[in-house]
């Protein structure tokens, strides 16, 4: 979804600023990104969801060695693509990011209810959620 932080966490893993962020849509294409022997990509937010049904995104996802899906507050932000990747067979982490925007007493709560909502949608493909805080890399749980 657009606005999540993915250009941030990836120019967090790079440990540069070499994606463009800020608010709203900020990448407009699939932006590769090398370093230290491995590539990341950057793609466009899109809230209509349907956007990474497309024969591209589909080929996109099944090319990649490892997949990251990022969400700001619930697995239902990406629920179709995250029941398409687990239809494909394929595997991915999910970051939940912007977790230090979470208030410290309801924090173990978001967890669960990111938990109970992975078991609810039967998702087959998570292999880790992250909580994390793209600006504040070192508030992960």
């Amino acid at each position: 979804m657009t606005s999540t932080g993915k250009s941030t966490i990836i120019n967090e893993f790079i440990g540069s600023k070499v994606a463009k962020t800020g608010a709203g849509e900020t990448t407009k294409e699939i932006t590769p990104y090398d370093d230290r022997g491995y590539r990341l990509f950057d793609i466009p937010g899109r809230n209509d969801e349907l956007s990474y049904f497309s024969m591209e995104y589909v080929g996109f996802w099944k090319g990649l060695t490892g997949r990251l899906i990022v969400i700001k507050s619930t697995i239902k932000e990406m629920s179709k693509v995250v029941r398409l990747l687990d239809e494909l067979k394929l595997h991915y982490d999910i970051i939940v990011n912007k977790f230090d925007e979470v208030e410290a007493d309801e924090q173990e709560s978001f967890k669960k209810q990111i938990w109970d909502e992975i078991k609810e949608f039967q998702l087959k493909g998570v292999d880790n959620v992250w909580f994390v805080s793209a600006k504040n890399p070192t508030t992960v749980s």
